[in-house]
Order: C-alpha cells, then sequence, then structure tokens
C-alpha cells in the first residue's frame, strides 16, 4: 500500500530514479550499439568502423541500486573512442582487416567493387600502419554520442512515465 504523504512520496522517490536510471541506461547502451553498427564513424577508404562486431558485443550495462554503468570492456574500446597516439599496429592484423572491408572498382563485378588481392592488401595494410605510426588514430565516440542524445525530454518522459505508477 502506498500513503500519499510527504514520507511515502519520499520512500517512492529513490525507487523511481532507479528505474528511471536503467531505462537511460539501457537507452545509451542502445544508441551506441547503433553508433557502432550502422558505420557511422567513415575513415579514409570510406569504411566503418564496424568489423568483427568484438566492441559492440562487449557492450553491457552494470546495474545496482541508484549506480549505473554502461560498459565496452573490449581491448580496443578506449582506443576506439578516444583515438591513439602514434604507434605501430601489427601488419598481420590491419591485412586481415583490409581484406573484410576494403573493396576496389571493378569493372567485372556486378557491383562495381571486388574484394583486394593479397598483394594488394598488403601494400593498403603497410600505408595504413605507416599512417598510423605517424599521427595515430582518430577518435570516433561511439559512446559520448549516445550519452549526449540523451536529453531532458527523454528524462522528463521517463520520470512522467514512472510517477503515473504512484
Amino acid at each position: 500500500m502506498f500513503e500519499f504523504t510527504e514520507q511515502g512520496i519520499k520512500n517512492k522517490l529513490p525507487i523511481i530514479m532507479d528505474a528511471v536510471m536503467d531505462d537511460l541506461a539501457d537507452f545509451v547502451l542502445a544508441e551506441a550499439d547503433k553508433n557502432l553498427r550502422q558505420g557511422s564513424f567513415i575513415g579514409a577508404y570510406g569504411v566503418g568502423a564496424f568489423d568483427r562486431g568484438t566492441l559492440a558485443r562487449s557492450g553491457h550495462v552494470t546495474r545496482q541500486f541508484l549506480v549505473k554503468a554502461v560498459v565496452f570492456d573490449a581491448p580496443h574500446a578506449a582506443v576506439v573512442e578516444l583515438g591513439s597516439a602514434p604507434h605501430t599496429p601489427p601488419l598481420d592484423a590491419l591485412i586481415g582487416w583490409v581484406k573484410r572491408k576494403i573493396r576496389l572498382p571493378s569493372r567485372r563485378a556486378r557491383s562495381g567493387k571486388r574484394r583486394v588481392k593479397d598483394s594488394e592488401a598488403r601494400k593498403i595494410a603497410f600505408a595504413i600502419q605507416q599512417k598510423i605510426k605517424k599521427k595515430g588514430t582518430p577518435p570516433r565516440p561511439y559512446l559520448r554520442q549516445a550519452i549526449e542524445r540523451v536529453d531532458d525530454a527523454l528524462i522528463n518522459r521517463l520520470v512522467d512515465k514512472y510517477t503515473k505508477i504512484l
């Protein structure tokens, strides 16, 4: 039973806040996942950051009462979000990425694009490696952009939703 007294309302507020925080965390996780999967981040070769989905699959929400955290715990999560300082990435990993992601113009293929040959993949991967060695990688803020989409209107809708339960 719920009493409409000042104390009764004070007792329900933390429960409402926790439910609102749960929904906000779920919203941020879904938006960050969308940012990663929709190829919102187009690089120099015209391809998105989404490759094998390891980063997107690592996202989850940790939940405690009145404490929520949206977490991406893939090893490269921070590097994608924040970018990196110049370093030399392993060439073999870049060759694999090039083979999966890069398509070159083709007169014969129906789509007008073809997979790269091994020798081409090695050259492209080496060029990418050298650029990262000189300049690092740019930030691709999939999580920050998701957090920025949380606005007052969304928060107010959630608060209204839960206060109607009272």
